[in-house]
């Protein structure tokens, strides 16, 4: 991979003035990207990427209080902070791992339950060549 200067032009870049930004932050920031995973990965990206950090919102993360969100953003957080088919695009990738904000025993019922929908997405698709790993507390089990 060659490193150049974030002003420096990029011949891999087109019009796509997401991929310009991201470039620019992989290229001179590193070679992981943290992200909530509700954009599937974009593929000129991928082989950019050493890692990519996943770390899905939970039910935890809404501000059901009001303290720090109007209702209505509140409302469009939760609508919006699990994409199923991102994080199933993400499991076809070599590099990537699930990482989550834990803050309660509740968490791991929820963090189980996801792990089984991108699962059952999974095998809905027929995309077979992917590998899911489910932590339950202390074992690992690949499907």
């Amino acid at each position: 991979m060659t490193t150049r200067h974030a002003d420096e032009k990029c011949h891999d870049c087109d019009n796509d003035s997401t991929h310009k930004r991201l470039h620019k932050i992989i290229v001179c920031n590193g070679k992981t990207i943290e992200t909530n995973g509700s954009i599937v990965p974009m593929i000129k990206l991928t082989n950019m990427v050493e890692l990519f950090s996943i770390s899905p919102k939970l039910s935890t993360s809404v501000d059901n209080d009001g303290k720090v969100l109007k209702p209505e953003q509140a409302d469009r957080h939760n609508r919006t902070r699990i994409n199923l088919d991102a994080l199933a695009a993400f499991t076809t990738l070599s590099h990537f791992y699930f990482k989550y904000v834990y803050s309660g025993p509740e968490c791991i019922q929820e963090i189980n339950d996801l792990h089984q929908q991108i699962i059952d997405k999974i095998v809905n698709e027929q995309n077979k060549n992917s590998k899911v790993y489910n932590m339950d507390l202390m074992n690992a089990r690949q499907f």
